[in-house]
């Protein structure tokens, strides 16, 4: 190989490992922001979100309705089922 293809063929490389290292530093940062979220999510849901829900869970009840909080990795939610459609629905209606 000449000196001219060698030293064209080097900077190509070089080149495309420069934008490999650039590639895997933006796919680290992205991921530890996201790990970030996930956590700093997690956190609310423990702290703020899940409480709140369980209050109204218990007041929703003390209503005489059924309600349940769903929580998975995803997220959290909360069922709501009103009593006369419960009724309805498990033939309590009388």
């Amino acid at each position: 190989m000449d000196e001219t293809t060698k030293s064209e063929l080097e900077k190509i490389l070089h080149k495309f490992e420069d934008k490999a290292k650039i590639r895997s530093k933006k796919d680290a940062q992205k991921n530890q922001e996201e790990e970030r979220y996930r956590m700093g999510f997690s956190r609310v849901v423990k702290e703020v979100i899940r409480p709140t829900m369980e209050e109204i869970e218990t007041f929703i009840k003390k209503q005489g309705h059924e309600c349940h909080i769903i929580e998975s990795d995803a997220g959290i939610m909360m069922d709501i089922i009103p009593a006369s459609i419960f009724d309805v629905c498990y033939g309590y209606l009388l």
